[in-house]
């Protein structure tokens, strides 16, 4: 929660200041979380959490499942 947490300050108060015009940031927290665990579902749907995979084949799966939900 950590990364969620900064990267809604670099977005709000940070990337103002390098680049101008950009619109105001003005989404609820509560998006992201709903966000967050569709991406969980979407794991679990595609398998992730009942089998192992090697290092390349799980970089593979998360690459898969984040990009191009079935």
């Amino acid at each position: 929660m950590f990364i969620l947490y900064l990267a809604i300050v670099v977005r709000k108060y940070l990337f103002p200041m390098l680049f101008q015009g950009l619109p105001r940031f003005e989404s609820d927290l509560f998006v992201f979380y709903c966000i967050f665990q569709v991406w969980l579902f979407i794991f679990a749907y595609e398998g992730g959490y009942s089998k192992r995979f090697t290092f390349w084949n799980d970089v593979k799966f998360i690459w898969k499942s984040t990009l191009l939900p079935r």
